[in-house]
This record gives structure tokens, sequence and C-alpha cells, in this order.
């Protein structure tokens, strides 16, 4: 079993690294136009974290043909080829345990390459975090909403904080210069941000950024941002009666020249000009973007079961002899 593992962290390590290389090559920096808010969030979050899904996916894929040969003695691949391999990814033949360094040695600069990475982010994360939850505390109950808190504050912003129950905050420079529909317009938006849980996943975004150069995630990271934000636009569309209010209110936002929140997710997190465009376009996804991800995937798992599966054997072969 020992071996076992030992090959599948090698496997998961190439493939990260391939992965990774391929992200920084081809990761795009802009998002195809007329397309939806949802599906570019969820375009470029796969791009951002695709150094871990890939990995999963590809060595969970490469497993299938041993797995079936624990269930199908007709279908033992190992059996098939004519003669065992020394080192394989395989379940009904557990390899031997590789005594080279070389194999624990790119599985565990991998690890340790990317735990500093996230260290460094968790410890930035974790303290905006507490900032955030002190604010928290320190804003009276607010009579508009559930989960909101006024500061005494006299500059205008709004932001939404918080994890697990996340909370609305608003200024009372706000409450006293916005007109009540913009108001309302932002409270709907927020509650989007709190109702999607925006604030712990793109803690989990910043934490993956990490991991790439600041040249290739810095752009992921201001589309995810974008859409985000015209993700929550859209909510607050459907619970005020329509894109054209929560435009008119965005532009209400520019004229108060309402500042950025200092912690937490904000109708003010994204730069409000292509936000108006967006609601006034009405973009949508067309069909054959709701099946090229699964395509993709499907494709990849395939790659993976059939000619990578017996590459990344002959690899792990070539190179721990």
């Amino acid at each position: 079993m020992i071996g076992l593992i030992q090959m599948l962290s090698f496997a998961a390590s190439l493939l990260a690294f391939g992965t990774w290389l391929v992200v920084v090559a081809l990761a795009p920096t802009h998002a195809p136009a007329g397309a939806s808010a949802r599906w570019r969030l969820r375009s470029r979050r796969a791009w951002l974290y695709a150094p871990l899904w890939v990995p999963a996916v590809g060595v969970a894929a490469m497993l299938t043909p041993g797995l079936l040969g624990a269930l199908i003695t007709s279908a033992d691949h190992c059996l098939n080829a004519g003669a065992h391999h020394a080192h394989h990814l395989c379940l009904a033949h557990p390899p031997h345990t590789a005594h080279q360094l070389a194999a624990w040695v790119a599985p565990t600069l991998l690890l340790g390459f990317a735990a500093a990475a996230l260290y460094r982010a968790a410890r930035t994360i974790w303290r905006e975090r507490r900032i955030a939850l002190s604010l928290a505390r320190l804003g009276r109950p607010s009579t508009l909403a559930d989960g909101v808190r006024v500061l005494e504050q006299p500059l205008p912003w709004a932001a939404t904080v918080g994890w697990s129950r996340p909370t609305i905050l608003l200024t009372e420079g706000l409450l006293h210069r916005a007109s009540p529909a913009t108001l309302q317009v932002i409270l709907a938006h927020e509650a989007a941000h709190a109702a999607r849980r925006d604030n712990l996943l793109a803690a989990l975004d910043r934490l993956a950024a990490y991991l790439l150069p600041q040249a290739v995630a810095a752009p992921l990271l201001d589309e995810i941002d974008l859409a985000r934000e015209q993700a929550c636009d859209d909510d607050a569309a459907r619970q005020v009666g329509g894109a054209l209010p929560v435009a008119q209110a965005i532009v209400e936002i520019a004229r108060l020249r309402m500042i950025a929140p200092p912690v937490g997710l904000s109708v003010l997190s994204s730069t409000l000009e292509p936000r108006v465009a967006y609601l006034l376009s009405a973009p949508h996804d067309a069909p054959w973007r709701r099946y090229r991800a699964l395509l993709l995937l499907a494709l990849l798992a395939l790659a993976c079961v059939g000619p990578m599966h017996s590459a990344s054997e002959h690899l792990l072969h070539l190179l721990l002899h």
C-alpha cells in the first residue's frame, strides 16, 4: 500500500506541475463577449483552481483500469499487458515501494512550495477576517433587515463580512446620502453576497491565487471579482423589479463618490462601468457553453484512463530506475 501511495503522490505531482505550466502559459485574460456572469465565474475559477482539481481528476481516472481489474478479472490491464510493471497505478496489483530518493523529492518539493504559499495567504486572510468581525461587533443592529448593522461612520460605504454567518455593514453616511431606491438596491446586492457565501469563496479564491504567479493570478481574480459583482447585480435586479433600477443605483453610487470598504465584499468591489453595461445588455449563455465544460472534463478523464495512464506508468518506471 505504501508503494501505491508513493506512486499516486508522484503522479499527482507530475500532473500538478504540468497543469501549472499550462495555466501560466494559456490562462485567458479577457472573458468572451456576451457570456453571463455565472458562466464567467465558473470558467475563471476552473482556471484558477486547475492545479488542484486537474491532478485529482487525473489520478482518479488513472486508477480506473486497476479498479476494473480488481472487480473483473478479464479487465485486468496488467495481465493483458503481458507482465506487471515494476511501478504502476493499479489497485489490483499494488506496486512495491520505491527506495529511490526521487520518488519522494518531487511530491515533497511541490507540497512544500504549496504549503508555504498557502500559509502566507492564510495569515493575511485571517487577519482581515478578524478586522471584519471587529467592525461587525462595533455596529448597532438596524431595523432595515435581519443581519444588517450600522456603523457610526460619516463616509458612505457598505460591505458584507463573515464566512459562516455573513453580516451586512452600512455606515451612517450612506444612510443619510443614498436615496431610498438606491439603498434598496444596495441591500439586495449585499444580501446576494451573504446568500451566496461570497466572502468564504473569495477567501478560497485568494488562497488558490497564491499558487500562481502574480501576473497570471491577478487577471483571473479581477475577472472573478467583476463576474461575482455582476451575478449579485442580477440577483438584486430580480429583487427590485429589473435591471434598470440596479443600473440607476450604480450610477448614483458613482455620483455619491462612495469609498471601497476596508474589508469584506461590497457593491464597490469592482469597476462600476462594465456592470452598468452588463445590466443593460442582457447577456446570455450560448447552449454550447453549457456543455463545453462537461465535454472537456470527459476528454480529460478518458485521456487519463487511456494514453496518460500508460504514459505515466512508463515515465514512473524510467524516472525511478
